[in-house]
């Protein structure tokens, strides 16, 4: 008989988000030897508009009968910092619906995390992303990230996050990065832990 496979919720802010952390999930549960079933819920327009849709997301999560395993929110820090907005997620948690929950939040951007590997960026576009934007400006960093992929030869065809998100976390080595990225360490730590926890 097969094993039962967590239940996990995803709850972030954009397509990108669904694909760079619905990766890391998988992965992460794959280096722990089990999968997943994975059930993503994205809430565009915004953190502001995805805080108070979590909330309401939650009760209706819990209103249904059915709460998973785990939950895995993550919104980007944007100009707060990791830390104000890991206490605005906090607030509108309601933890008594979940077993395990791992919060995430980049900081500024998600597109920072595939960035912090940069052995691993090299492995799967032929280059290294080069130094970092500054500041809190999310075009920045898309702008940075997508002319260091269409100079190496790529064509990007919507963007960098959605495009080769999967292939970089694939290749990112998760200590390394998490060392570059301290958030990112926290939250892929968090993550293992959970699951093992759900597994054992």
């Amino acid at each position: 008989m097969a094993e039962p496979r967590p239940d996990v919720d995803l709850f972030c802010e954009d397509l990108g988000h669904e694909v760079v952390v619905g990766a890391l999930v998988r992965r992460i549960a794959r280096d722990v030897g089990t999968a997943v079933d994975l059930r993503i819920q994205s809430a565009a327009g915004g953190v502001g508009r995805a805080v108070s849709e979590l909330k309401a997301w939650q009760r209706w999560r819990a209103q249904g009968g059915f709460s998973p395993a785990l939950l895995v929110v993550v919104l980007d820090a944007n100009s707060v910092g990791a830390a104000r907005r890991h206490s605005e997620i906090e607030r509108v948690l309601d933890r008594s619906y979940f077993r395990e929950v791992v919060i995430g939040t980049p900081d500024p951007y998600i597109e920072r995390w595939l960035m912090a590997d940069p052995t691993g960026f090299k492995r799967v576009l032929g280059v290294v992303p080069g130094r970092e934007p500054s500041g809190a400006d999310k075009a920045r960093y898309k702008t940075h990230l997508t002319d260091v992929v269409m100079n190496a030869g790529h064509h990007v065809l919507t963007t960098v996050v959605e495009d080769f998100g999967p292939d970089l976390v694939a290749e990112m080595d998760l200590y390394r990065a998490g060392k570059q990225q301290p958030e990112l360490g926290r939250f892929t730590q968090g993550l293992k832990a959970s699951l093992t926890r759900l597994i054992g």
